[in-house]
């Protein structure tokens, strides 16, 4: 990986399946803006779980299209819009990204009223 996660010592764990910080060791960054859950042809479901497999599904399309996959993510910040929809955004997220990447979560309200979930990366290609 061109990329290594790291927890210093003096700081406290991580509150879930991420890292404090991302040192980017080579590579090509691709910047991956917010993707939601849409399908393709362009239908969204209205299930949280659902629109979040759809949104890590068009993240992975996306690095895949520069050679990289959801491995290469160093850095994540998704959006999610309800408290109670954090269970399920975690057990969907470490499915799809077991290794820890930098990341925050915001509970807040999406830009459509039908969106549950946004999701953006940062990746680092070799």
């Amino acid at each position: 990986m061109p990329f290594t996660v790291f927890n210093p010592e003096g700081t406290p764990p991580p509150a879930a399946n991420y890292s404090h910080g991302a040192v980017i060791t080579g590579g090509r960054i691709v910047l991956v803006s917010g993707q939601v859950g849409v399908a393709p042809d362009g239908t969204m479901p209205s299930d949280f779980a659902e629109q979040c497999h759809l949104a890590w599904a068009n993240v992975e399309r996306i690095l895949k299209s520069q050679g990289g996959g959801l491995h290469s993510i160093a850095r994540m910040n998704a959006f999610i819009d309800s408290q109670d929809s954090t269970p399920v955004f975690r057990a969907i997220r470490d499915k799809y990204v077991p290794h820890k990447p930098a990341s925050t979560v915001v509970i807040a309200p999406l830009m459509e009223p039908a969106w549950k979930v946004e999701i953006e990366v940062t990746a680092v290609i070799d």
